[in-house]
């Protein structure tokens, strides 16, 4: 109830002191995504759904699926509906998959959810996954053609990004440092951190909150505004990272980076993006490990091959009409 809340909140703020503000009748849930909520309602039309049977077949041209994980059962609990079941039996409308990911080179799947998926993704004009694993994932067991395209956040330039960014001041930035931007946190993180910071006499600096850290204080764990994060890459000097949209972030803004292999969401997609960009050396999967300090990466042949994995993800879409 809303109206518990409001007086919860109100004994916390100013009899007990235990929050820095006044959040009334907001829910946790709001309070931690109240700029990414903020970003998407202002730059992104979306249209939410309590479930498929409210999308129509006149509604659509085209529906394409993609891409972060999307076929990975512990994170699409309606997997069926990953491959547009629900349009199964409609004829006009285009089914196109984009960058779609298992997260993973091992396969998941039961043997009832093999059958169903690999019946209705026969179904799709086009299908395109993210991590070059998955075009056998979908041969082997599937019995499709699959191609491997870009992340479609590496479709969009670094001033593409510097644009949604546009209510941050950057004048009053302190250039440089080390971005660590970590999801899960762990004492071996953290020692990496600071030995790469110190190997490059570099300040450590976060810009996302302890989103993921249940055991902190909520307000600890509000995300900043997303122009902040990205005006995190823009500034460092170099990346230490657990995330493979960090990783991203990183190539797109030709920062020197290390990624930390995170085996709990899915290695794969890690050696996959970065073997593609030659930059595989730049990967942590354990403690024992070598790690980089240095900053040297060669970005003239990273972007010459971003731009050549853009046009071709351009033109798999412009095929397709959509």
């Amino acid at each position: 109830m809303r109206v518990n809340l409001f007086f919860r909140r109100l004994l916390k703020r100013y009899i007990l002191k235990r929050e820095s503000a006044f959040y009334a009748w907001k829910t946790e849930r709001e309070i931690v995504w109240q700029y990414t909520d903020a970003f998407v309602n202002k730059y992104i039309n979306l249209r939410k759904i309590k479930n498929t049977t409210y999308i129509q077949e006149n509604d659509y041209d085209a529906i394409v699926v993609g891409s972060d994980q999307i076929w990975r059962p512990i994170y699409t609990p309606s997997l069926s509906d990953a491959y547009l079941e629900f349009a199964k039996t409609w004829s006009h409308v285009k089914r196109i998959s984009y960058a779609a990911s298992f997260g993973t080179d091992t396969w998941e799947y039961d043997s009832c959810q093999t059958e169903t998926c690999a019946k209705l993704l026969k179904l799709f004009d086009a299908v395109s996954v993210r991590e070059f694993s998955g075009i056998e994932l979908c041969k082997r067991y599937f019995h499709v053609h699959a191609v491997q395209m870009l992340d479609p956040t590496l479709l969009l330039t670094r001033d593409d990004y510097l644009r949604l960014a546009d209510g941050y001041d950057f004048s009053g930035d302190e250039h440089g440092g080390l971005l660590y931007y970590i999801l899960d946190e762990t004492e071996d993180k953290s020692f990496i951190v600071k030995r790469i910071a110190d190997a490059n006499h570099l300040k450590p600096f976060r810009t996302n909150g302890r989103t993921e850290n249940m055991t902190v204080h909520f307000e600890e764990r509000i995300q900043p505004p997303v122009a902040n994060w990205i005006a995190g890459f823009e500034r460092a000097d170099y990346v230490v990272t657990d995330s493979f949209h960090g990783c991203v972030f990183s190539i797109i803004f030709n920062k020197p980076f290390t990624a930390i292999g995170n085996k709990e969401r899915g290695l794969s997609r890690f050696y996959s993006l970065l073997s593609m960009f030659g930059l595989l050396d730049r990967l942590v999967v354990d403690s024992g490990t070598h790690i980089l300090y240095d900053a040297k990466i060669d970005w003239k042949i990273v972007n010459h091959i971003l731009d050549e994995k853009r046009s071709d993800s351009e033109k798999f879409l412009q095929k397709l009409d959509v």
